[in-house]
């Protein structure tokens, strides 16, 4: 095979080191390693957090921000997914998840969110309100009195009051909603059956406290909250203690290999050398 390029000057410069004894400054640097490492290993703090990836000037950021304003966009990365066995199911959930969102916006935990029942109430919703104005507007309610009092003749407010009633016991379906202007705004949180189940989403807007957000997860069946990149952050500090792990098992592995083979002393001073400098790097 070819020899490797190296310099003879950089040969020459291993091979002394190699030859010479540890002397007291030797020892005084490696002391000094071993106490840089026991004193900062345990400030040591990682963050894998991607959002501090985006180095976006504060400027950019306000600008951003009030584009969103404008637009009536204020989705971040993270949202609420709502899902359930069928349309009304998920309208319900929603709903009840809404109270929730309110709270956390008085608390100054989001500073907004859009969501479908807002314009699209559940079937089950829709039933209470009509039964409420039905139990307003009875017979002589406040609507058959106004129109007597403008003059209809008893014939035409009975008709009028028939087509009322009837009009009360139709129900705004989602297919019906989305199909209809007044759906433009908000057609993009409908996701409709996926697979066998039903879902809607919830965006959320100037997120200021992300753990009370994730504190909703389960306290409405079929509602959690999507972080792909928390998801992300989450994964690469697995991996990282994962790695941390694998290179402490492989230190002593290897340390009970070289020990069989060449004694605890000899086996110690081979692995000694590159854990007291990952240890000393971390501290430094």
């Amino acid at each position: 095979p070819q020899e490797a390029n190296v310099s003879p000057l950089i040969i020459r410069g291993l091979l002394a080191l190699l030859r010479r004894a540890i002397n007291r400054i030797g020892i005084d640097i490696m002391v000094l390693m071993v106490v840089l490492a026991v004193i900062d290993l345990p400030r040591l703090r990682v963050v894998n957090d991607l959002h501090l990836l985006q180095a976006s000037p504060p400027e950019l950021l306000k600008s951003e921000q009030r584009v969103r304003t404008l637009l009536h966009n204020p989705a971040e990365s993270q949202f609420m997914l709502i899902t359930g066995a069928s349309e009304e199911d998920v309208l319900q959930r929603e709903e009840a998840l809404r109270p929730l969102l309110d709270h956390l916006q008085t608390e100054g935990a989001i500073a907004s969110y859009a969501a479908l029942t807002r314009a699209l109430p559940s079937r089950g919703t829709q039933t209470q309100d009509a039964d409420l104005m039905n139990s307003l507007d009875g017979p002589k309610g406040l609507l058959e009195k106004i129109l007597t009092e403008m003059g209809y003749s008893a014939k035409t407010v009975a008709a009028r009051m028939r087509d009322v009633r009837s009009a009360r016991n139709a129900r705004l379906t989602p297919d019906l909603w989305l199909n209809s202007p007044a759906a433009a705004s908000y057609r993009h949180l409908w996701l409709g059956k996926i697979s066998d189940r039903y879902a809607t989403v919830v965006t959320l807007g100037g997120i200021h406290d992300l753990a009370a957000l994730r504190a909703l997860n389960g306290q409405v069946p079929g509602v959690r909250l999507v972080d792909k990149v928390g998801d992300i952050s989450e994964l690469l500090a697995r991996f990282q203690r994962m790695t941390i792990l694998i290179v402490v098992i492989g230190y002593l592995a290897v340390l009970l290999l070289f020990s069989l083979r060449y004694g605890w002393r000899s086996a110690l001073r081979v692995v000694g050398s590159p854990a007291l400098a990952s240890a000393a790097t971390l501290g430094l």
